[in-house]
Order: structure tokens, then sequence, then C-alpha cells
């Protein structure tokens, strides 16, 4: 749901993100499809873009006492930067200490440089050194809640474990509006994406049955921190529910689309319509479809 004002759609996606999927299937999994291949579904949820970009979402997962014993949350997140190990050299002699390309911090931005550098001797006063570039690739990651999660050792979000009361369970986020940061696209609220919208090949993808492409944004793949550690960026909003053995009882992921043109939004529609009226452009705040080109492209300072 949004704000009090203004109601977004919401519906199960059916066939596939590629496909225009019947916006009256409830986001929701019946009794008799717990423990089954049916209740791992996907739920996209339609908004305009000035909703989003000015209220944000919340998202909320409901069960009824006696049905899930355990649920667990992970959020959202991407790299808002290109995280990297830099050059370990051996460089020539230098006196100030080897610039990475992937600290943005000289920008205002994070360092997300990590591994280990040498700086061979100069002349008989000069001699070799070495040292650690002084980032990590966790430092690029970026989300609208990562705040409100507890992070492991090498500063990755932990999902958080709820468990059953006598009413039964309810987890409720809310994603505030990219307003709030004075960013000027809505990817932070925004996540859909479509894999033929682009080109760079995930290495994140698991399931081309439901997305009908391994290709999505770059922002979403994981990288190989100088430690030979996976860092993973996970873009969808997901409530998984369990039994008291942890075993899967049904999965619930959450995409959430923006529309750019008011009369657009119903099934069928063009969320992504271009162009212009007189002046003023349709698409007014970036998705992830405006960082498909180039492939390399992440958001960085325009999140």
């Amino acid at each position: 749901k949004g704000s009090t004002f203004t109601p977004y759609a919401t519906h199960k996606l059916v066939g596939g993100i590629n496909v225009d999927s019947d916006w009256t299937k409830s986001c929701s999994v019946p009794v008799s499809d717990l423990n089954t291949s049916a209740a791992d579904i996907v739920c996209l949820v339609e908004a305009h873009e000035l909703d989003l970009y000015a209220r944000g979402v919340t998202l909320k997962m409901s069960v009824p006492a006696g049905l899930c014993d355990y649920a667990l949350e992970t959020p959202y997140y991407y790299f808002k930067f290109l995280p990297g190990v830099g050059n370990p050299g051996p460089f020539a002699y230098s006196a100030t200490d080897p610039v990475c390309p992937f600290d943005y911090s000289l920008n205002g931005g994070p360092n997300c440089c990590e591994g280990s550098w040498a700086i061979n001797a100069g002349t008989v006063d000069q001699a070799a050194r070495s040292g650690q570039y002084t980032g990590k690739f966790t430092n690029c990651l970026s989300g609208p809640n990562l705040s409100e999660f507890e992070k492991d050792y090498l500063n990755r979000p932990v999902p958080k474990l709820y468990s059953e009361s006598a009413d039964g369970l309810s987890v409720s986020r809310f994603i505030e509006g990219p307003v709030t940061k004075l960013y000027n696209s809505n990817v932070r609220v925004a996540n859909y994406f479509k894999p033929s919208d682009h080109t760079n090949v995930s290495n994140y993808l698991p399931a081309a049955d439901l997305f009908g492409g391994t290709t999505a944004p770059i922002a979403f793949n994981t990288f190989t921190n100088a430690a030979g550690s996976k860092i993973k960026a996970h873009p969808f909003h997901t409530f998984v529910c369990y039994n008291t053995a942890s075993e899967v009882k049904a999965r619930i992921r959450v995409m959430v689309r923006e529309w750019n043109l008011l009369s657009e939004l119903h099934q069928g529609g063009d969320p992504d319509t271009g162009g212009a009226s007189g002046s003023d452009p349709l698409n007014d705040f970036a998705d992830w479809k405006d960082f498909a080109t180039p492939s390399t492209l992440f958001p960085g300072d325009s999140e």
C-alpha cells in the first residue's frame, strides 16, 4: 500500500517477468499451496513515479496463526558503485600511496577498494614500502532499509527472523520515498527490472524460467572481494515462511514498479513511456531501465 491518499495496485506475477500478468491475481499463498512449488511466488507493486518518489511504499506480510512458525525477511539492496580489488603493484617509487579507481571518497562517495599494494625502492633514501587499500566491497552496497538490519563480519546485511505469536505473524516494512534523500531516481524504492531491457549477463539470477532471461542490472551482480568472499546484491524484498525445522513452507519476493504516465497504469499499459509533454519530460525519475545503457552503468551519485 502507499499513503492513506494513494492506493497502489498489487498482484501476483504469473508466467514470468516479461509477461503482463493477470492483475486480478492476489499477492497471496493459499493454505493448500503451502509446502509446494506453488507457494514460491513473485508479486509486483504498481505505482506512479511521483507517488513512489514522495511517499514511498509499505510492504506487509500477514500470516494467520498456526501456518508459519517463523518468517525471514531479506531486504532489497544493490551496488551503488562498482567495487574492486586494487592494483597490487609493485609500483615505481612514489612519495604518495597508490590511488585505487574503486575508492570514490575523493568525490564524496564510499571507498570500495580492497587488497594490498607495494612500492619499489627508489634512490638510497627512498625505501620500498607496502600497505593495504582501506575500503570494503560492502561500502558500495545501498538500499532503502539497510540501517535497520544487523550486519555480519563482512558487513553484509543479515536477514531478520520473526517468530509466530498467538495472533499469527505479521511483518511490516516502510520504504521511504527518495525525496527524503534528495535523490533524483527511484531505484531505492522501485526495484523492478525486466531482463530484456539489459545486456549485462547476471551472475546472480538463478531462475531463467521465472525471469525469462539471465540479464539484469550490473548493480545486482555478485562480486568477489580480496579475500575470496562473495558479496551479493539482493534485488527483491523477500519474505519466507518456515516451520520449526527450518523447512520452507512459502516464499514471496516483491518487486515495486514505477509508471511514468498517469493514464498508462493498468494491465497492458506501458510503465516506461518516454518523450515529453511540451517541455515536461514524462520520465521524471530514473528506474533500473534507465541504468541499462551502457551495461556497466551503476546508479552512483544519481541514486
